[in-house]
């Protein structure tokens, strides 16, 4: 038995959620919003901030 899935979906992805959809399963997406989706729950994430928080991260170790 599921309790629920989580996806991290590619663009190419949405296709499949209509499948995933129909399980009755409940479904978090993160990281993406499919408007064509609106039932589904999602967590969003600002990229640019993640990379420049890494990136500093990186360059704080002495990495260049």
């Amino acid at each position: 038995n599921v309790d629920g899935i989580i996806l991290y979906p590619s663009i190419n992805s949405g296709k499949n959620f209509e499948h995933v959809e129909k399980l009755g399963i409940p479904v978090i997406l993160i990281g993406k919003y499919f408007e064509f989706i609106p039932n589904m729950s999602y967590v969003a994430f600002d990229e640019t901030r993640i990379g420049y928080i890494s990136a500093e991260y990186i360059l704080s170790l002495g990495h260049r």
